[in-house]
């Protein structure tokens, strides 16, 4: 008996050892389970303007979160948030006085609008690629913030020139004088120009040539005078005109001189030249490349200046000699040479060299 009851006392001991220990291990599991209840907290990830704020609260009201991070909300500012799992993610949305001056107009308002390209959008402000605008349009509004939109306007104008051809002239003695043939037909060139114009809010701010080519040169004429003239017969040379009835100039107005006989003579133009002398007295041939015969009166030039068969009135340039009326009837001298012709081969040397003004009467 005594050892049966030792028995039963033995396992009633095990069981109540048995429930102790479970007693102990849900105690545990309750403790385990209320501390982190009790530990555990919630995330809000709060953006004001440029700056993010994470606060880990034990509280699930955004407004507690808000104090906590420090930031202070005033009478018109507002928030928003979302719950995205893991966190809430809350937004400030804080009112703001903006100003944007576009073309001559400038716009004060106050906003939540967080960015520039938003403002803009609540104002209908219209803008491409070629505006200018001070800030990104991604950028963060802040009080205070002045934004300003240039109005930017671009033209192109294209420009056509014609360029001139120059005209070359040359002598050729095969051709007759006042007569003439194009040897190189010239050709305007052209030139072409683009421009851009560039208007900053209206008004003109610069002009800038971006293409600029000859597209073709000008060619230039090639043209031949003729310098050839025919022998004048002596009866085209009026001689009655040749001779030594000469006097003094003795005034010059305008375009008339008047001599010291009281004549009044009309010019078209003078000419400054230097005089010599010839004669035929010892020759054989008298007959000058006009045709006439060689007498006083009949002077030789160069054709090229002063064309055969021209009246003049030829004096020295001091005054000191008058040879008179006389007639372009020779050639042999070049350039502004004029050669006097004289009876007498003594006087051409008596002549000698002199400076003559050449009158070419009208």
């Amino acid at each position: 008996m005594e050892k049966n009851a030792t028995g039963a006392l033995r396992k009633r001991h095990r069981h109540s050892l048995r429930m102790a220990v479970q007693m102990i291990f849900l105690s545990l599991a309750l403790l385990v389970s209320i501390s982190f209840v009790t530990t555990a907290k919630n995330v809000f990830v709060i953006t004001d303007g440029d700056e993010t704020i994470i606060v880990k609260t034990l509280s699930s009201d955004t407004d507690d979160a808000i104090v906590e991070a420090g930031i202070s909300l005033n009478e018109d500012d507002t928030y928003s948030y979302e719950f995205t799992g893991d966190s809430f993610n809350v937004n400030i949305n804080r009112i703001k006085t903006v100003t944007v001056e576009h073309l001559e107009k400038t716009y004060v308002i106050e906003t939540y609008s967080n960015t520039v390209e938003a403002v803009l959008a609540d104002l209908e402000i219209k803008y491409d690629h070629d505006d200018v605008i001070n800030y990104g349009l991604a950028d963060v509004i802040f009080d205070g913030m002045l934004i300003t939109v240039t109005d930017i306007q671009v033209s192109y104008e294209t420009f056509e020139t014609v360029l001139d051809f120059e005209t070359i002239a040359t002598d050729n003695d095969e051709i007759y004088e006042g007569n003439s043939r194009v040897i190189t037909e010239g050709v305007p060139g052209l030139r072409i120009t683009a421009q851009k114009t560039t208007y900053m809010n209206g008004a003109l701010h610069g002009t800038e040539t971006i293409y600029d080519a000859v597209l073709s040169e000008p060619v230039t004429e090639v043209i031949e005078n003729g310098t050839k003239s025919k022998a004048l017969k002596s009866t085209e040379i009026n001689t009655s005109y040749t001779g030594t009835d000469s006097s003094s100039v003795i005034a010059n107005e305008g375009n008339s001189i008047l001599l010291d006989n009281g004549e009044t003579l009309n010019y078209s133009y003078s000419v400054n030249m230097t005089a010599t002398a010839y004669t035929t007295e010892l020759q054989e041939n008298k007959i000058t490349a006009s045709g006439a015969v060689a007498a006083v009166g009949i002077v030789a030039v160069d054709r090229r200046v002063i064309p055969l068969g021209t009246k003049l009135y030829i004096v020295a340039a001091d005054g000191s000699w008058v040879y008179g009326y006389a007639i372009a009837g020779d050639t042999g001298v070049l350039g502004y040479s004029v050669d006097l012709f004289f009876d007498y081969h003594s006087t051409c040397v008596n002549f000698g060299v002199s400076k003559a003004i050449v009158y070419v009467l009208e």
